[in-house]
């Protein structure tokens, strides 16, 4: 499972509220989470920041 999941069941968040409360599209928290890892050169910085922010860990937690 990728750590995005993680924290996002681990907020008991369902990827359509994550999109809601972040405004990524629905289908962007589905690809990201289809992925094991984030890829940070392919990956939208302003994505990971709101994500980062909104589920409290640092952007760097991604890409570890």
């Amino acid at each position: 499972m990728n750590k995005l999941k993680e924290l996002r069941i681990k907020n008991k968040l369902s990827q359509k509220k994550l999109s809601e409360l972040t405004g990524i599209p629905y289908r962007s928290i589905q690809d990201l989470e289809a992925d094991k890892v984030m890829h940070i050169k392919t990956t939208r910085a302003d994505y990971v920041y709101i994500l980062s922010k909104t589920l409290g860990v640092e952007m760097e937690y991604f890409f570890k």
